[in-house]
């Protein structure tokens, strides 16, 4: 309480200082931010991150104060509008599902395993993510047993943290999963030469666990901006946008027996997914860039300011 007090004091002292065209919002506000959002007398701009309490008070009263509501998916955007149908006109779909091609970009494979000191002599599985429980790391594990007798030497890369490393640690060991790396979080500046020396990456989600159609699989930009061959599952919960949709091996979810064969197609066929991986880098450095996502969102703004 007492820091939103605090909060609202400085929102009405720097509104009238600085006299804002624009106020943005990140989160549903209470009811003391929302008087201080209301006596700045500047337009309010409310940028809306997943369904969490999409029927709560605190949602409904921004949702009526806010000018501009911007959500990060088609999927949100119909959420949205069928539970706040009076203020459909508001809601807007920004970009915010895009990569930065200075931090990730194409480089020689053989150049990135030798910079990483790895073996030349393995095929690569990539999987980067912040170990969420959708993560679907069950099927990705189940997928991988005993693909290296398939396949020969296999090292599956399981990077990053977060709550459930501990579990698919664990889970890899149980299952005997051979090759099984877990080198933890990479800074960007590395993470790039990991992603370039896979020779596929995956990001499998688990639908039943999603909040709802608001994952926007940052990673599969990122792969793809390094112009390596993906593979993902398409759900209810997600589902890839209709550009990438040709560039990207699209599976069920919680299949691993469907995973496995994505994974055996896509290196039998290496130079057809090498082909698709460079054109979907391409379309992505060009595209889906932070460039790309400043230019739609000053878009809605400067239409809002039209009216």
């Amino acid at each position: 309480m007492m820091f939103q007090i605090i909060a609202s004091i400085k929102l009405i002292i720097m509104s009238k200082m600085l006299r804002p065209d624009f106020i943005y919002v990140r989160s549903p506000t209470g009811r003391i931010l929302r008087c201080a959002l209301k006596i700045a007398r500047s337009r309010v701009v409310w940028e809306i991150n997943g369904l969490e309490g999409i029927n709560s008070h605190a949602t409904r009263q921004t949702m009526r104060i806010c000018d501009l509501a911007l959500v990060d998916s088609d999927g949100m955007r119909n959420e949205f509008s069928s539970t706040f149908p009076e203020f459909d006109e508001k809601i807007k779909r920004h970009l915010t599902f895009v990569t930065d091609p200075k931090c990730f970009y194409p480089i020689r494979k053989l150049d990135a395993t030798k910079d990483l000191g790895l073996s030349e002599d393995t095929i690569k599985v990539i999987h980067v993510s912040s170990f969420q429980p959708w993560h679907d790391f069950d099927t990705m594990v189940s997928a991988f047993e005993g693909l290296c007798d398939i396949t020969g030497p296999i090292q599956f890369f399981f990077i990053g943290d977060g709550p459930e490393r501990a579990n698919v640690i664990r889970r890899a060991r149980e299952a005997g999963l051979v090759g099984a790396e877990f080198p933890g979080r990479i800074r960007n500046s590395d993470l790039h030469k990991y992603i370039n020396c896979a020779d596929v990456c995956v990001d499998i989600f688990s639908s039943d666990r999603l909040l709802g159609k608001n994952l926007g699989a940052y990673k599969i930009y990122e792969y793809m901006a390094c112009a390596r061959p993906v593979i993902t599952a398409v759900s209810d919960n997600f589902s890839p946008p209709d550009w990438a949709r040709d560039f990207l091996y699209l599976i069920k979810p919680s299949s691993p027996a469907e995973l496995r064969s994505a994974l055996l197609n896509v290196l039998a066929n290496s130079e057809d997914w090498n082909f698709k991986a460079k054109e979907a880098m391409l379309y992505v450095q060009k595209n889906q860039t932070w460039s790309k996502a400043t230019d739609t969102t000053l878009h809605h703004l400067y239409e809002l300011m039209k009216k």
